[in-house]
């Protein structure tokens, strides 16, 4: 798809959100925790740790290792030089 059709789709789809209604408020806050078995339940997980690939690793094994395959691990990161981790969703 050629640079101006993906600017026209964004602008179409910038003007469809904003004429859609404001999303109701979430039924429950935001949780947040440790304890990675806690975690068994949740269809989205997001990380946010510090910018060391090591531990973006060890944390997203460890939440492989409790959620179900169907959930969505998501990272909040503002710097990523390596791609393609081998996350076991990656594989499946």
């Amino acid at each position: 798809m050629a640079a101006g059709d993906l600017l026209t789709e964004a602008c179409a789809l910038a003007r469809e959100l904003a004429q859609t209604p404001p999303l109701p408020t979430l039924a429950r806050p935001v949780e947040t925790g440790t304890d990675y078995a806690a975690l068994a339940p949740c269809p989205l997980v997001i990380e946010a740790v510090f910018e060391d690939m090591a531990v973006k690793r060890e944390v997203f094994a460890r939440l492989d290792a409790v959620l179900p395959a169907e959930a969505i691990l998501a990272t909040n990161t503002s710097y990523h030089r390596h791609r393609g981790g081998k996350a076991r969703r990656q594989q499946e």
